[in-house]
């Protein structure tokens, strides 16, 4: 898990195909099971904790994802299971497009949204930027 003041130093990485690197997060922890919809095995690593004790503070909020960006290797996709509060969204979302902005692009990759669909029982997965579908079957 990556919260608390700590920080996975090498979270695991999935490669694919044409040297794809992929990884996977779901925002909060234990929420639900996940399993990935690249490898189907379950998704252990989190953003932030089941429960989170100051729901409001976003610059908190703001400085776990920082740790958790600062922490990654260069990666293609970076695809976070959306299970938690709303506002933890939104300080993943600063953090990433800060660090898109210091670093333009060169290691941080496209930032995915997996929601869930509960007709097909699978997650949908979504750059965060133009919307774009992203289908897990072509990695």
């Amino acid at each position: 898990m990556i919260y608390d003041n700590r920080v996975i130093p090498n979270p695991i990485q999935v490669e694919c195909k044409e040297g794809i690197k992929i990884i996977e997060f779901t925002l909060t922890a234990h929420r639900h099971e996940i399993k990935s919809e690249f490898t189907s095995e379950v998704v252990s690593q989190s953003i932030f904790p089941h429960t989170v004790d100051e729901v409001m503070n976003l610059e908190n909020h703001i400085s776990v994802a920082d740790k958790v960006f600062q922490s990654l290797k260069p990666i293609t996709y970076c695809i976070v299971y959306l299970t938690g509060l709303t506002i933890l969204v939104q300080a993943l979302y600063i953090s990433w497009r800060t660090r898109i902005l210091v670093h333009q692009h060169q290691k941080y990759g496209k930032l995915i949204f997996a929601h869930r669909d509960r007709q097909s029982d699978s997650y949908k997965l979504f750059c965060s930027q133009t919307g774009e579908s992203i289908d897990s079957e072509l990695y």
